[in-house]
């Protein structure tokens, strides 16, 4: 029974200290992204069709950055991950995709439809995961 609670208290540091450095990563890629974004935003000034597929894709990928970060700062705060954050990172990023492929002219129809499926599975899954909560009580 000692040896399990040293084990956990170990094992527990070693996703504490994992999670802190993942999230300093990120953190640090969340800057160079902001920077990055505004250099290819001043790059494609003239431009203006240019500069709106910078925006979006560049915008788009910021957000997935902070919904990781914010599932990292949950986890934290809490002790468990919150699949709904999880979720909402996938939509964000099939959402950046497809847009992407809008502005470029680049869409597939069947591309188009696989990301439409996906989409919708995962907003059921978003849908059953705030219905089943563990904080919402089934009668």
């Amino acid at each position: 029974m000692l040896m399990n609670l040293k084990e956990s208290k170990i094992l527990d540091f070693i996703i504490f200290f994992a999670l802190q450095v993942l999230q300093v990563f990120f953190a640090t890629v969340l800057i160079i992204s902001i920077l990055y974004a505004l250099k290819n935003l001043y790059m494609s000034f003239p431009n203006l069709k240019d500069m709106l597929k910078t925006a979006v894709a560049d915008g788009l990928y910021i957000f997935i950055l902070i919904e990781l970060i914010r599932s990292i700062s949950y986890y934290f705060k809490y002790r468990r991950v919150k699949l709904t954050i999880i979720i909402d990172t996938a939509i964000i990023f099939i959402l950046r995709e497809l847009m992407i492929g809008l502005f470029q002219h680049k869409l597939d129809g069947y591309f188009l439809i696989s990301m439409a499926f996906s989409l919708l599975l995962i907003m059921i899954m978003r849908v059953m995961a705030i219905k089943f909560s563990p904080k919402t009580k089934l009668n």
